[in-house]
């Protein structure tokens, strides 16, 4: 059944949605079709004089024509939609409705925008005339990069654009795909047996080449009237950023690979190739090239208002990003360093890589930098003068690491409840009235790249805001030009704000509704999920308790509705280090990163979402006990706030490292009776040296080949050097090898494209197999590290209830020791079968009975000891 989403329906919608009302009678409970079939909004922009509002629907989700493109799956079925908010015209689709359609920028007078649509394996731009709903399509491939821009506008007229001239499919497209027709080629040639079929990787000094061409892209220069590119710089190019008056293009490019200094050879997101920046003039195509051995970062590259000069981080060849500084690159290619005085930009132990970036911008031709001092943990923003840096937030309590808005003499912030004003001069002073309850409201849009969300605070003389959760636009002079006529009672975002306008959705229990505000008000344009209104959600009840340190914390529990207590099947305790789920609902593609516990809730069991310590707050060697006993003391007290839900009737869920964890627990306590474990990394020595997938497919294009020994050494498993260094404390650290201290039934989940592999849960299942202890194994193709596939979503969440109905109440609590069952696992057969202690040479670990248990409930508070890590 086709889903209804229309702005027609928007105002009925609109009453139900913003203002409390009383419930509706006989409300359905949701399934797992109801999230599958919902639509949600992409990207969302205002032209830049705020009269066009233009937006993205993507869905209904499981109606899309493919599922291998991961989150990006829901780009295939993307139909834009623009509406006059002037003239107060109903929004209209572009392109005639067209599906896979997707959102670039706006032309400087507002009447063009770049679109995109998605044509097979590869991507075409087109540019659409907003008047007209027209689109122009141009014939060029635009490379859609996925951490830089991939096309800008000169002037109302012209734009630029990376463009594919190799017909290969852009890098967001093939980022987290299976890869299929790349694997089939290379199987189809070894087939033949006429050419070999092959992959030569090299490393020297830890730089990673393979023996295949690096891509590379060419500028074209197009013409808005008639579509019409004219070729420009071909290079490999990672990014590119355009002079506010269109006179320069600023072009990173990517050159060889980097060799990596000891100290990045762990970084997850190490800078593999050398950043070389040039300068492209618009009006001759002359190109200014900087010296040979300047190695710029990526994800700052930010022009002066006045268009002079460009600022970057970069380093000389042979030095890390700390060794390198921030510098002012001239339009006639002069290089300035920049005098930071040894400020650093990022935390310690920490480097700037793909991921993370220095953050600076101008104020006139003055210099921010977001950093801290060599010798200490607290960030600031600092003016860069040439007497030396100053600390101009130094007197706030909490310091964002993102500008609100810049301009020629001041820059602005949300801070400490207020808007503030930071000088050129290096002055910080409160805007506007004394009152507090200001919080950020800057735009956010899921393609924002992390340049975009990083460096390029919007140059304009207003911000948007919350305040008291009301959405509010104030000038930079402190007053205010509007405020939203209601509250959002869900989750607000701001996606866009121009000429004194705002776009905001708020979702609501499913229903997601962009509006439209300004001085005249606010305007509903589309409601999507209205069906939702009448379905019922598992509400989230808090429970607070205290963590392991002593600290309050609030876990959730959920409750099955419309099921009474005593046919509640079991409690599925929902578990992440670190992190509890309070209810926060976006749509079908929250699913793919790991079960919601709205949606468990959905299959008659309770579940509860376990508020617990973080990984880092614990030495590594006590990591796994330590979320034992967190774990026993949120259950104790959902338990005591819920008497009448079934806690002797405990599975645990985990998913990647929540799954990881929840492997550990199994070792270590027997009061769970199940365990659904997803993606996790079981075999620490393995997984340190196992590739992403897209490394093994593109490895001249794909991420670190590091990865896999960053994430363990320096990530969540912290274990602090390599396998040969510290064996004893990886083999401690795997919870495959303590698989004969398990004794519940385990579910292990994995899929074939996961960046934890597939042989992680392989080497699980084959240990509990070896050791005869029920387990089951759930493979699914063509799945990454969340799945996307709606077949695959529905029949994960059958399995899951389906082990959980088997299982849960089937094996009595008992001292815990290794045991071997009969030749068919016990819950076949709803009962137990005999069982025999398993030999000490078989088994080769110490189990320790009852492990974590009972809870500690008067821990004390306070730090945790410091600890190098690895000990």
């Amino acid at each position: 059944m086709e889903k209804r989403n229309s702005p027609a329906l928007a105002g009925i919608a609109l009453a139900c949605l913003l203002w409390t009302g009383e419930a509706r009678a006989e409300k359905r409970p949701v399934v797992i079709d109801d999230v599958l079939s919902m639509s949600s909004f992409g990207a969302v922009s205002l032209s830049p004089d705020g009269r066009y509002a233009a937006w993205e629907r993507q869905g209904p989700f499981d109606q899309g024509p493919r599922f291998d493109r991961d989150w990006r799956s829901a780009w295939s079925s993307g139909v834009l939609f623009v509406a006059d908010l002037d003239a107060g015209k109903a929004p209209a689709p572009i392109d005639g409705g067209a599906t896979g359609l997707l959102l670039g920028p706006w032309s400087p007078d507002g009447r063009r925008l770049i679109v995109y649509r998605l044509v097979g394996e590869i991507a075409e731009a087109g540019i659409a005339d907003v008047r007209t709903r027209q689109v122009q399509w141009t014939g060029l491939a635009p490379d859609l990069p996925l951490n830089g821009a991939g096309s800008g506008w000169i002037n109302a007229e012209r734009f630029v654009l990376s463009v594919r001239t190799d017909g290969r499919t852009p890098w967001q497209l093939r980022f987290q795909t299976p890869g299929a027709e790349v694997m089939a080629e290379r199987w189809r040639k070894s087939r033949q047996g006429q050419a070999p079929s092959r992959q030569i990787l090299d490393t020297h000094d830890a730089a990673v080449s393979a023996d295949e061409a690096y891509e590379v892209q060419t500028l074209m220069t197009v013409r808005a009237d008639d579509g019409v590119g004219t070729p420009g710089l071909t290079a490999s190019i990672r990014d590119f950023q355009i002079s506010p008056d269109g006179g320069w293009t600023a072009v990173l490019t990517q050159a060889e690979a980097t060799p990596l200094r000891p100290e990045e050879r762990t970084v997850q997101s190490a800078v593999l190739r050398r950043g070389r920046l040039l300068l492209v003039e618009t009006a001759t195509g002359k190109t200014v090239a900087l010296e040979d051995d300047l190695d710029v970062a990526p994800n700052l590259l930010r022009w002066s208002a006045g268009s002079r000069e460009v600022v970057v981080w970069a380093r000389r060849d042979g030095q890390t990003w700390g060794e390198g500084g921030l510098v002012r690159i001239s339009t006639e290619g002069a290089i300035r360093p920049v005098d930071t005085g040894g400020l650093e930009p990022r935390e310690k132990g920490r480097t700037i890589d793909e991921l993370r970036a220095a953050r600076a911008d101008w104020v006139g031709e003055h210099l921010l930098i977001y950093a801290r001092r060599p010798d200490g943990d607290r960030f600031d923003w600092w003016r860069l003068d040439p007497r030396g840096p100053v600390a101009v937030t130094q007197r706030l309590a909490s310091v964002p690491d993102r500008l609100t808005s810049v301009g020629e003499v001041s820059a602005r912030l949300v801070a400490d409840g207020r808007l503030w004003d930071l000088s050129a001069s290096g002055a910080i002073e409160p805007v506007g009235e004394t009152e507090s309850g200001l919080r950020s409201a800057e735009p956010v849009n899921l393609l924002d790249t992390v340049r975009s969300r990083s460096n390029s605070a919007a140059r304009r003389a207003w911000s948007p805001l919350f305040q008291d959760d009301r959405l509010t636009a104030v000038r930079n002079d402190g007053s205010t030009i509007w405020r939203a006529r209601r509250d959002c009672v869900g989750e607000a975002r701001v996606r866009a704000a121009a000429g004194e306008r705002a776009l905001m959705t708020c979702d609501v229990e499913g229903v997601s509704t962009l509006t439209a505000a300004d001085r005249a008000g606010d305007r509903v344009l589309e409601v999507l999920n209205g069906d939702f209104e009448n379905l019922q959600l598992a509400r989230p009840i808090p429970v607070p308790h205290l963590d392991r340190l002593g600290r309050p914390v609030t876990s959730y529990l959920y409750r099955p509705p419309g099921v009474e207590a005593a046919d509640i099947r079991g409690v599925i305790v929902d578990f992440y280090p670190g992190r509890a789920d309070a209810g926060r609902w976006t749509d079908a593609l929250s699913l793919r990163s790991g079960m919601q516990a709205r949606v468990l809730a959905m299959g008659e069991y309770a579940v509860f979402s376990t508020s617990t310590t973080p990984e880092g707050e614990s030495r590594r060697a006590e990591m796994l006990d330590d979320l034992v006993i967190g774990l026993n003391l949120a259950i104790d007290a959902g338990a005591a706030a819920a008497p009448d839900l079934p806690w002797s009737r405990l599975g645990l869920f985990g998913h990647s490292f929540g799954g990881y964890s929840a492997l550990g627990v199994a070792a270590r306590t027997d009061r769970f009776k199940a365990y659904v474990v997803s993606s996790a990394p079981t075999l620490l020595f393995s997984k340190w040296g196992e590739p992403m997938p897209a490394s093994r497919l593109w490895p001249n294009a794909g991420p670190a080949w590091n990865q896999g020994a960053g994430s363990t050494e320096q990530g969540q498993a912290a274990m602090g050097a390599p396998p040969w260094a510290i064996p004893e404390a990886y083999a401690q650290a795997s919870p495959m090898l303590a698989a004969p201290c398990i004794r519940a039934p385990v579910m292990l989940v994995t899929a074939d494209r996961d960046y934890v592999p597939a042989t992680q849960s392989e080497a699980m299942f084959a240990a509990l197999h070896r050791l005869g202890k029920p387990a089951r194994l759930i493979t699914y193709w063509g799945e990454g590290h969340g799945m996307t596939s709606p077949a695959n979503l529905r029949d994960l969440h059958g399995q899951i209830f389906r082990w959980l109905d088997e299982t849960l109440g089937r094996f009595p609590s008992s001292d815990l020791e290794a045991v071997v069952p009969g030749p068919h696992p016990a819950f076949e057969h709803g009962g137990q079968e005999d069982v025999g202690i398993v030999a000490a040479a078989d088994q080769g670990v110490s189990c320790q009975g009852g492990l974590g248990r009972p809870a500690i409930n008067d821990a004390q508070g306070g730090e945790p000891p410091v600890e190098k890590p690895g000990s």
